[in-house]
């Protein structure tokens, strides 16, 4: 499966923006994005702020776009403008009280959730913008999945359920770009992460490898289990109130449902984690997760560890030591304020 990039020959992509800028937004984030939608095809028709565009193979009706519309500063105000500017367009109405849209807003990480109405079909819209670096204005990547004709509201947004999660990649992706800067490695075995006040640092369980990850503030492996810390945005206030809709919004393929079985929550004034099934989908395993909530809007943090239950050799792997080694793990979580934590990590 192959990933290719649309370029007129000789031509900027974007005659509106600076080819410079062009070319630097293509070379340090549409590349990474790229190796992260394998399968995607060739996209085409870029409009005149587009800096690439990838297309799946579901018959044209979901893509990707990155897009450099250099009109806003901040993350928010950029994402508040797009989605406005949906609303202007002819023949097309916004759904705005529909439960699937939703906005964060803040200076450095946006997102937003549209749901459209046309003459004939259905859009929903997924706008990502985060602040990368003072050299240029946030960049934005843009989902667009569109229902086939006359497709009903509740169809379409089954087949979106069923679809989107092929994009995390990219979108993760996208957002470690601009938390990079902020990530510190002491060694293979320990990441620390900064946000606004505060300070996050994790610990791989013990007998667990590190692995290269773009789209993870740390990945690591040992047979049939990943230890995964990565970062999502939400509006919540709080870790629960985040993890109450996180696991509300499942992904489905087909008639499958994968609403996830918890098996333990946490008690009030305890740790946000939670442990719990996850049916096995289309070409996909099922695995037993336990994941560790951290954060506030507009950031939260997953410390998310997926063991493998599909095999006997893989339910052989789950031995009474790595069930340790991941409760030790999540017990050495630590959040200090900035500049009242320990030694500065070093970075790896």
């Amino acid at each position: 499966m192959v990933i290719a990039v649309s370029l007129c020959p000789g031509q900027s992509p974007t005659p509106s923006v600076d080819k410079g800028v062009a070319d630097k937004i293509k070379r340090e984030v549409a590349e990474p994005i790229t190796r992260a939608l394998p399968g995607w095809l060739v996209g085409d028709d870029l409009g005149p702020t587009a800096i690439e565009a990838w297309d799946s193979k579901d018959a044209r009706r979901l893509r990707a776009t990155l897009v450099y519309p250099a009109s806003e500063r901040a993350a928010g105000a950029a994402i508040e403008r797009s989605v406005a500017s949906i609303g202007f367009l002819p023949g097309l109405t916004l759904l705005k009280e529909d439960r699937l849209c939703r906005r964060v807003l803040s200076e450095e990480f946006a997102e937003a959730v549209s749901l459209v109405k046309t003459p004939d079909r259905y859009r929903l819209h997924l706008h990502r913008t985060v602040v990368l670096s003072d050299a240029f204005m946030p960049p934005m990547l843009l989902a667009t999945f569109s229902s086939k004709k006359d497709e009903s509201l509740e169809d379409f947004k089954a087949s979106v359920a069923a679809r989107i999660r092929g994009l995390d990649p990219a979108f993760d992706t996208f957002l470690m770009l601009a938390l990079q800067r902020r990530v510190q490695w002491d060694g293979d075995a320990r990441v620390t992460i900064t946000c606004a006040d505060k300070a996050w640092t994790f610990a791989a369980p013990v007998g667990f490898t590190r692995v290269a990850d773009g789209a993870s503030i740390a990945l690591w492996k040992a047979d049939h289990v990943t230890a995964r810390v990565h970062a999502l945005l939400g509006a919540e206030q709080d870790a629960a109130a985040f993890a109450k809709r996180w696991l509300e919004e499942p992904c489905t393929e087909g008639g499958l449902n994968n609403t996830p079985l918890v098996l333990d929550a946490p008690a009030a004034g305890k740790p946000v984690e939670y442990e719990f099934v996850q049916l096995p989908q289309v070409n996909a395993k099922g695995y037993l997760r336990r994941v560790q909530i951290l954060g506030s809007a507009p950031l939260f943090i997953i410390y998310d560890v997926a063991i493998d239950i599909m095999n006997d050799t893989a339910k052989a792997a789950t031995t009474p030591a790595v069930d340790a080694a991941v409760k030790a793990a999540f017990a050495a979580t630590k959040e200090a304020p900035i500049g009242k934590a320990t030694a500065p990590a070093k970075k790896g």
